[in-house]
């Protein structure tokens, strides 16, 4: 814990600022075009409004309101000025805007300073955070990540050290490279938030639904909680089931958590921690003491299997030779024998990796689509590899249920029969470990279908380069850029052979070769050798 207050910024890099200043300037042109009778012809492109903020600042372009001599107000847009005047050229435009931001004088990324009083130091922290959010700092460049520390614990005292990460709101889909890297780290505990009236907004509920499509449901039930951000007025506006309005806050609350419950129960196998704060009326110390809780549950159900692993491999040395467990073992490592021989390869694909990237650009705003035709494939909120990923896992998945419920179905038969007590142990740690081999299987099928596409599409200049000229054709810009996509896939059907290689070869790895080895049937695999690296985890 530092004994200052601080503020160090992270800031994009030239390249992404350029490219970020290049989009927002053809909004500027789509603007204009709009004005002159083209509205319905063309869709809207640019930058989110906090970048379009932030940029404008930065520029000394900022939108103003003025009183006309007429005594009429009138707002001024001196970027709309500067495209209007720029007739049409592009690079022109982006040249004067880069020209007036001055990036190379934008060299500062760290402001510390002390302060005996707290409330104080915390408003003077703040009002920094926010002239270097909306770019108003002449020496900061366009911030990516802000990282704020405070000279006290934030949630009191604790056995823990904590950092808090707040992601880039949501504005498409949270279904983002970012989020799914907190999410996918064992040592982060996730919190979405969602507003009272809309919680469980769709963007959370999209992601939750992408979590289990990819096999995430214990990250969900482990490490991720709805926090629902609450103001007096939504909450005591709530009616029950008379029409009566409620009486209090927690009955508001009460009424929420069962409609939220209610919506997320479509989810089979979400079961999510529910939190409400309205940050006037309710004692921050009661929301981070549950934040906390979590954490440390979190923390706890790692250590609990780290300590049954530790006390079944004991147990199993201790009677390590022992006649009835040596048969009781024996007995489960025949019926696992046949369970490999029948599962030694995944049924064939059910779905191509690309489907669900197809299906996103089809329901996401043409201007993001767009942003991410400009970038290869790796715009943040269309993030192709990210769905290519995710679409390997998902078929991964489908195509290995049947598989893992069996294994846990003889499982559960075994722990039920009699005469296979001595060998409860040894079921144990197979039960423990199914679930760590069936996550580490769809990682490694995520990262096939990820990495082997990039490596091929990331490059290809030409297919990105004919979908961003799409623009400006009228209607029908993302089916055009569909199109194009899925003809580029059609025409490379030797990388969907190739991630299906890598899936067949991570099923072997991650999970045959690991239960094969518990059980002494390598063999069955056509080698000896696979045990090294690959013992229960």
């Amino acid at each position: 814990m530092s004994d200052s207050f601080a503020l160090v910024v992270h800031p994009h890099s030239e390249e992404e600022v350029f490219r970020t200043v290049s989009d927002f300037c053809e909004s500027l042109f789509d603007a204009v075009k709009a004005e002159g009778g083209e509205a319905g012809k063309v869709e809207a492109r640019g930058v989110s409004e906090e970048f379009g903020k932030a940029l404008r600042n930065m520029a000394g372009l900022a939108r103003r309101v003025e009183k006309a001599s007429d005594g009429r107000t009138i707002r001024i847009d001196p970027a709309m000025d500067l495209a209007r005047a720029c007739g049409g050229n592009r690079p022109e435009l982006v040249a004067e805007v880069l020209k007036r931001i001055r990036l190379e004088q934008r060299t500062v990324t760290q402001f510390r300073f002390n302060h005996d009083d707290r409330a104080s130091g915390l408003e003077k922290l703040r009002d920094l955070f926010a002239s270097v959010n909306k770019g108003l700092r002449s020496e900061v460049s366009l911030p990516r990540r802000v990282d704020i520390t405070v000279p006290w614990p934030l949630f009191g005292r604790h056995p823990f050290s904590l950092g808090v990460i707040d992601t880039k709101g949501v504005d498409d889909t949270a279904i983002r490279p970012d989020i799914r890297a907190y999410l996918d780290d064992p040592r982060t505990f996730t919190v979405l938030c969602s507003r009272f009236n809309s919680a469980p907004d769709s963007s959370m509920q999209q992601l939750l639904e992408n979590l289990i499509s990819t096999g995430a449901e214990r990250t969900i039930s482990e490490r991720v909680a709805l926090l629902v951000l609450a103001r007096a007025a939504e909450v005591l506006d709530t009616q029950d089931d008379t029409g009566s309005r409620i009486q209090s806050m927690e009955e508001g609350y009460q009424i929420k958590e069962d409609q939220i419950q209610a919506a997320l129960s479509k989810l089979k196998g979400v079961k999510l921690e529910i939190l409400f704060f309205d940050v006037l009326s309710d004692d921050a110390a009661v929301v981070c003491d549950r934040l906390v809780a979590c954490v440390q549950g979190m923390r706890d159900a790692q250590a609990q299997r780290i300590a049954e692993a530790g006390q079944a491999a004991e147990e199993l040395i201790r009677r390590h030779g022992e006649a009835q467990m040596q048969e009781a073992q024996d007995k489960v490592r025949k019926r696992l024998r046949i369970f490999i021989e029948h599962h030694r390869e995944l049924g064939v694909p059910g779905q191509t990796p690309q489907e669900s990237f197809m299906a996103a650009i089809g329901r996401t705003h043409a201007g993001t689509v767009w942003a991410t035709t400009r970038r290869n494939g790796t715009w943040g909120s269309l993030h192709a590899y990210q769905w290519l990923g995710d679409g390997t896992a998902v078929d991964a998945r489908n195509r290995s249920q049947s598989a893992f419920f069996g294994l846990d179905e003889q499982l559960t038969n075994m722990f039920g029969d009699p005469e296979l007590e001595p060998a409860r142990d040894y079921l144990n740690v197979l039960r423990r470990t199914a679930p760590v081999w069936r996550e580490r299987f769809l990682a490694e099928a995520t990262s096939s279908g990820r990495e082997i596409f990039r490596a091929h599409l990331f490059p290809d200049g030409k297919v990105w380069g004919d979908c961003e000229r799409y623009w400006g054709g009228g209607a029908g810009f993302r089916d055009r850029v569909k199109d194009r996509l899925e003809n580029w896939f059609d025409s490379h059907v030797d990388l969907g052979a190739a991630v299906e290689k890598r899936v067949q070869s991570a099923w072997r790895e991650a999970f045959l070769v690991p239960l094969a080895t518990l059980c002494g049937s390598l063999d069955l695999l056509g080698t000896e050798d696979c045990a090294v690296g690959h013992t229960a985890a």
